[in-house]
């Protein structure tokens, strides 16, 4: 089976959730992560009660676009084996549909904090947050 391709957008969001919109995640909590893949950003979220562990939507992701990974201490961390895609940090999210607020926030324990200049580029590169107020908390 050939693997997964991205379009040419320089940057991407990814919801692994059972919903496909965040209005359809208020108030939830959600955890994120972003991955470097071949110089693309990659923003992939997913709900806490899918999702327990950052390393949970790596796994995903990896199973989704056929990238090499193994666990390590499962299900808290997982390597990937591909030189092209590097995991850049993680943290929360929690979406307000009502007033469209985005919070982003907080750390990854096994993968440390989101790069702030990474969220703010895959936000002004897609439309996936457009008419919500962004706070970025730390």
């Amino acid at each position: 089976m050939a693997r997964k391709q991205f379009d040419n957008q320089r940057a991407r969001v990814l919801n692994f959730g059972p919903r496909a919109k965040p209005s359809d995640n208020t108030g939830e909590a959600m955890k994120f992560v972003v991955l470097d893949h071949d110089g693309r950003l990659v923003l992939i979220h997913g709900p806490l009660k899918e999702y327990p562990y950052h390393a949970s939507l790596i796994h995903e992701y990896c199973e989704s676009y056929e990238v090499p990974a193994a666990w390590l201490k499962k299900p808290d961390l997982i390597e990937v084996f591909d030189d092209d895609v590097e995991i850049r940090g993680g943290g929360w999210l929690e979406f307000d549909d009502t007033g469209r607020k985005l919070s982003i926030y907080g750390f990854s324990t096994a993968y440390g904090k989101y790069v702030t200049s990474d969220i703010e580029h895959i936000l002004q590169s897609t439309d996936s947050f457009t008419g919500y107020r962004i706070t970025l908390k730390g």
